[in-house]
């Protein structure tokens, strides 16, 4: 028989039989059993090996109690992922280490065999677009989205605010923010058209030309130079300088107006004559449009042998009657 010192501590198997068995390490790791002639008979001792094969997992049971006799320290397997305890009827237990430390904000921790719990990577919450507002993270929930702002869009519908004035809103679907193009410049620049302007509903919409007649054309007639917008008309020169067309005079409605001829005063040589040649002959000065006369017509021929001429108003000179010399003596 065996050494009993170099078996294992005893292993009640049977115990109607009141069985005692010693178990030690045999080659192959295989575990060889010492049984008592007494746990034997009547079977053979190849048959209660297979018959009761299944007991070795207590003797193992009970070589681990045997090994955590020392409490939870002898259990110790160098593993820090493991929390190694001594459970009584049981032995030795090696419960996988729980590293979480119920935050979820700060990461997942796991454990490295041979290192122990290692630290997770903290959550970023953050998304970095102003439209989902602000993330914030809950130990028990993880990741919380935050409340979007107003003025956000998620399409060019949501950008658009029915004014045309401010031009179209564009979405950026990438950040969720608005952005304007557009804006529309409705004037044109020509004052002489009218002054362009913009409608909500329409957009630009074309100016009224102005009315730059006063309604005096007395001041000359208005008009409108691009990029100027009204001019003042000339104001017109009614007095044409000569007197003998009368006062020229400006009326609102029609311009200069006419003046009153004077008397005297001549468009053509026949405007001075006055039908009497003995005043003689009468001319018009066309820059002054004034008349003047030659000398009278001069009807005495320096002979007073045949008298002294005359003129008449019809007929012009008039002989005279010769003088009668002849005394009869």
């Amino acid at each position: 028989m065996p050494d009993s010192s170099a078996v294992g501590s005893p292993v009640r198997l049977w115990p109607e039989r009141g069985c005692v068995v010693r178990g030690f390490p045999g080659a192959a790791g295989l575990a060889l059993l010492l049984v008592w002639p007494a746990c034997v008979s009547p079977q053979s001792f190849e048959h209660v090996l297979a018959e009761d094969a299944s007991d070795v997992g207590e003797l193992d049971a009970a070589e681990e109690e045997a090994d955590c006799a020392g409490g939870a320290a002898s259990c110790d397997d160098g593993e820090p992922c493991t929390v190694d305890d001594c459970a009584e009827g049981i032995g030795c237990t090696h419960a996988a280490r729980v590293c979480s430390d119920s935050d979820a904000c700060n990461g997942l921790e796991t454990c490295e065999p041979g290192s122990g719990c290692v630290p997770g990577v903290p959550l970023g919450c953050n998304d970095g677009l102003p439209c989902t507002g602000q993330e914030s993270c809950d130990p028990a929930l993880a990741c919380v989205a935050g409340t979007p702002p107003a003025g956000c869009c998620g399409s060019n519908a949501d950008c658009d605010d029915g004014n045309a004035c401010n031009g179209e809103g564009i979405c950026d679907t990438g950040d969720g923010t608005c952005a304007v193009t557009g804006v529309p410049a409705c004037g044109d620049g020509n004052p002489c058209n009218g002054e362009e302007h913009c409608e909500p509903a329409a957009g630009c919409v074309l100016g009224t030309p102005p009315a730059c007649g006063d309604g005096n054309l007395c001041n000359g007639v208005e008009t409108c130079e691009t990029g100027k917008g009204c001019v003042a008309g000339i104001v017109p020169a009614c007095d044409d300088g000569l007197p003998c067309n009368g006062q020229e005079s400006c009326s609102p409605e029609v311009g200069c107006v006419p003046g009153a001829p004077l008397p005297g005063c001549c468009k053509a040589q026949t405007d001075c004559e006055d039908g009497n040649p003995c005043n003689g002959i009468g001319a018009c000065d066309a820059d002054t449009e004034t008349c003047s006369v030659e000398a009278p017509k001069t009807c005495d021929d320096g002979d007073a042998c045949n008298g002294v001429e005359t003129c008449d108003a019809v007929d012009g000179c008039v002989a005279g009657a010769a003088l009668a010399c002849d005394d009869g003596d």
